[in-house]
């Protein structure tokens, strides 16, 4: 049997617009999909997925996790052919309001990216919109959150930097449930290729966090969670947030919470608390201030990287946005730690990252447009 690992994200109960006929979507829903510079026609003929064509089979006792807009759980997908089958997530929203919105948001801004894929950012595959009481958004599959990672397998850490190591016999470690300097620079090296790439569509993320951050079973990152994102114009400034500053995250950047501004670097700030909780081995979800951070470095074990890293993390803190790095700056830091273990190992993370890529081509197939096309291994 042919098993293939994607997701499938659900919201019952969502207030959908009412499809008035093939080619005359709901003034609602046009008006969201034009914001977000995609018209209804086109979402329809790329993405929209019969729901008879989407079969899915529960697994008892197989939750993935809860996050703030649902919970989780591990399914399988079938399609035409009964041998062909995606083992799938499917997250329900909670049953506010303003969480099913957020959830079908998320919808139409991983349409927008969908011509612009990314390995490390999270892709769509389509979603079905014809039912106002029940709404699925798919996309691929990960295995965990960074966040429940780095706190399953930091008692087996692997310090490289400790001296035991010789750097020319160090090498990517694709085992999954292994963890070693080398991973926590390549996790860091491979949000930043992510974030990047949001930031020239141009997009801001707004909840970047480990918990927001996933992992494939390849060690692959994926960053997901879009609920909060917001596609833009300018990338260099986004303000007047329609987040309720009650809703705002806690990591967020000082201009977020005192302004309500959105730019690159209010998503660098985050970006800055994820790498001190990699490098850290961290999973403490209350540390939002630099003030915290200092405390907790002072009654906790050292950072697990260089002191120079430490020093650039510490650079996405400051005060006034336009004296954080960018994250092109942050791919070109990591890309050189990675060289300061071995310049073969940057060459193989960018070859996984251009056979993730081709795989994430085969999620067209999956769409009514796409749907002619049988699975084939």
């Amino acid at each position: 049997m042919q098993c293939r690992k994607y997701a499938a994200i659900k919201s019952n109960d969502v207030e959908m617009p009412k499809i008035q006929g093939e080619d005359n979507p709901s003034e609602e829903i046009s008006t969201k999909v034009a914001d977000n510079k995609i018209s209804y026609e086109q979402y329809r003929e790329r993405f929209e997925i019969d729901r008879e064509r989407l079969k899915i089979v529960p697994i008892p006792m197989n939750k993935l996790g809860e996050g703030y807009f649902g919970i989780t759980y591990r399914a399988e997908l079938t399609r035409n052919n009964p041998d062909v089958k995606l083992l799938v997530a499917t997250k329900r929203a909670h049953e506010k309001k303003y969480k099913q919105e957020i959830l079908m948001k998320e919808i139409l801004v991983m349409c927008v990216m969908a011509d612009r894929k990314h390995p490390n950012l999270l892709a769509i595959v389509g979603a079905i919109t014809s039912n106002p009481m029940e709404t699925w958004i798919v996309t691929e599959l990960a295995a965990t959150d960074l966040k429940n990672y780095i706190g399953k397998n930091r008692t087996n850490f692997d310090d490289m930097l400790s001296g035991n190591h010789k750097t020319d016999e160090i090498t990517i470690n694709d085992e999954y449930n292994t963890l070693s300097s080398l991973d926590l620079i390549l996790f860091a090296y491979q949000i930043s290729k992510g974030m990047e790439h949001l930031t020239n569509i141009p997009c801001v993320h707004r909840d970047l966090a480990l918990r927001n951050v996933l992992i494939t079973e390849r060690k692959i990152i994926r960053i997901g969670d879009f609920g909060l994102a917001m596609k833009y114009e300018d990338k260099d400034y986004l303000s007047k947030s329609p987040i309720p500053k009650n809703r705002i995250p806690s990591h967020s950047a000082p201009e977020i919470i005192n302004e309500g501004k959105y730019t690159e670097k209010s998503d660098i700030w985050s970006f800055g608390l994820c790498l001190f909780q990699l490098f850290t081995l961290s999973t403490d979800t209350d540390l939002y201030s630099k003030e915290d951070v200092e405390e907790f470095m002072k009654n906790n074990n050292p950072l697990k990287c260089r002191s120079e890293i430490f020093e650039f993390l510490e650079m996405c803190w400051y005060d006034k946005p336009r004296h954080r790095p960018n994250f092109k700056t942050c791919v070109y830091t990591f890309k050189c730690e990675l060289n300061r273990f071995s310049n073969q190992i940057h060459k193989n993370i960018e070859a996984k990252l251009d056979l993730e890529a081709k795989q994430q081509l085969e999620l067209e197939k999956w769409t009514n447009s796409g749907g002619s096309h049988e699975e084939t291994e």
